[in-house]
């Protein structure tokens, strides 16, 4: 079970891996807006299902605190940028454009 740290504007939840994290972290950038600003599994534990668990327990939480989820697209080492959105759409984020930026919203259910 992942262990849980919480304060008014931040969120996160994470497991130790050989003394490595596997977390997502959100903070608040408006009453209830969360934007994830992290969410990382170490690279030998990738591809076993943490990411899509760490995410749906920060879902279940957002919708328990009527929170919406804001992603920014980040990719990075073996991660791209395809595979990253395919993550978000399947944890029913939506696409929206935001000056010129494009961002992810999850609306809580």
């Amino acid at each position: 079970m992942f262990k849980r740290a919480e304060s008014p504007d931040f969120f996160c939840i994470y497991e130790k891996y050989d003394h490595k994290l596997a977390q997502v972290e959100v903070n608040r950038i408006e009453k209830n807006d969360w934007l994830i600003s992290r969410l990382f599994v170490p690279p030998t534990y990738r591809n076993q299902g943490i990411a899509t668990n760490l995410m749906q327990e920060l879902c279940t939480w957002a919708d328990e605190k009527k929170a919406t989820l804001i992603a920014e697209i980040n990719p990075y080492g073996d991660l791209g940028r395809d595979k990253l959105i395919e993550f978000l759409f399947k944890n029913d984020f939506k696409q929206v454009e935001k000056e010129n930026d494009i961002l992810f919203k999850r609306a809580p259910f």
